[in-house]
């Protein structure tokens, strides 16, 4: 191989990996947009009949991180199904969006801190906060580890 061919592939080969890294950095929905405009508003009215869409935002297994420190990764679906089944023999029937922040770690994870308003079948309203791991699973965002956090001194 001629020198001038040699350069032209040392130059291609890395523009071609660029090229193609930045196509796949846009094909990734932005992850704040992804968890505003597209997981919030699932839980706004009768969540438990959106089950099937909420799961889609989870990764098979999601890793639960408990005050106690006794970390677990358990079935995503089974976890929603029997979260959901629990918050509604309460009387939960909606949670909004309150607030958030987001850490974008790296390209492929992402953290973020939320405050919940949690409304009730009785009229009264609760705040719950958590702290959410997402990361690039098949080229799209999942929630992998999840937590609940007292809310208060998180500044939603």
């Amino acid at each position: 191989m001629t020198n001038r061919k040699l350069l032209t592939v040392m130059w291609l080969v890395p523009l071609g990996l660029v090229t193609a890294i930045a196509w796949a950095q846009a094909a990734i929905p932005d992850p704040e947009d992804w968890f505003r405009n597209e997981y919030a508003p699932l839980w706004k009215a009768e969540p438990w009949s959106k089950l099937s869409a909420i799961d889609e935002f989870y990764d098979d297994s999601i890793t639960i991180h408990p005050a106690d420190g006794a970390v677990s990764t358990v079935s995503s679906h089974n976890w929603l199904a029997q979260s959901i089944d629990g918050w509604r023999a309460d009387g939960w029937i909606s949670s909004l969006l309150a607030g958030f922040r987001s850490d974008r770690i790296n390209f492929s994870t992402v953290l973020f801190i939320t405050k919940w308003q949690d409304l009730y079948a009785d009229g009264h309203e609760e705040f719950s906060c958590g702290w959410y791991v997402a990361d690039v699973v098949d080229g799209r965002w999942k929630f992998t580890r999840y937590e609940e956090v007292d809310c208060e001194g998180r500044d939603l």
